[in-house]
């Protein structure tokens, strides 16, 4: 339940923004419908409702409060989640998501990687519409990128958007534990961006020259395979050019002896 005094000074910061004076009258019908919010919940809400771009043009009615409150424990819809999606295809950048967005995100992966950004979309819309489709309350968690200044931004929009509270929102910018070196090189290498994070000595040096050497022969191997299937894709327009070549030869020919024949049996039906 809201604080009634923090509570009251939430209405009053509306009434500030809006230019409306809010009467005790009109508190007691918000806590009626309201009271019940956690502070950081009230509070986000009032936030969320303030950088609303359509309805936070005007003072909110208890049921705006109550749906920028309720945000965060609602699924979003494909085409919201799949924004969030996409921002995460960049290494670099942090989001805040749900299990529901990250497993869906990773069926579109493969499909990104290859090009086909539709493609990616829609095996994205269909995987989340599986995951949501159990229920539950969606549990919003912070992705760090590569870029650990980022993250702040994104937990800031996912807070402002009423996904998190400020509570959550001051856990999720708790310093994060340091991954450990080993692991963090291994993830490097699967990720295909081998990281200098050991520390510098023989042992790991050579780990680490290992772990490049692998990625280069993974590279070199894809590589080549690319080209043997660009050569046998070469030979088959080849062949198939030389099929069409020999049909096209047969029907000149067979259409060039019609008239000859023709002209035979003529001559042949004239009496000498």
């Amino acid at each position: 339940m809201c604080d009634k005094t923090l509570f009251s000074n939430f209405l009053d910061d509306l009434g500030l923004v809006y230019d409306k004076e809010i009467p005790v009258a009109l508190k007691r019908l918000y806590w009626e419908d309201l009271g019940h919010l956690s502070n950081d919940a009230m509070g986000a809400a009032v936030k969320a409702h303030r950088r609303d771009p359509q309805r936070g043009r005007f003072f909110p009615r208890p049921a705006d409060l109550l749906a920028k409150a309720g945000m965060g424990n609602c699924p979003l819809t494909a085409d919201e989640a799949w924004s969030i999606a996409l921002q995460s295809f960049d290494e670099r950048v942090s989001v805040v998501w749900t299990a529901e967005i990250e497993t869906a995100r990773a069926m579109a992966l493969g499909v990104w990687r290859e090009g086909d950004k539709v493609g990616a979309r829609m095996a994205f819309k269909g995987a989340y519409e599986r995951a949501i489709a159990a229920g539950g309350v969606p549990t919003w968690k912070l992705s760090v990128g590569h870029d650990p200044e980022q993250r702040i931004d994104a937990v800031k929009q996912a807070e402002a958007a009423g996904f998190i509270t400020t509570q959550q929102a001051r856990h999720l910018l708790l310093p994060q534990p340091k991954l450990n070196p080993t692991m963090a090189a291994v993830a490097g290498l699967i990720t295909g961006k081998v990281v200098d994070t050991l520390p510098p000595n023989e042992q790991t040096r050579q780990f680490k020259k290992t772990a490049e050497t692998a990625l280069a022969q993974a590279v070199s191997r894809r590589q080549a395979e690319e080209t043997k299937q660009a050569h046998i894709r070469q030979l088959q327009r080849e062949e198939m050019a030389k099929k069409k070549a020999a049909i096209a030869a047969i029907i000149k020919g067979t259409q060039a002896a019609k008239p000859q024949a023709a002209a035979q049996r003529m001559q042949g039906a004239i009496p000498a």
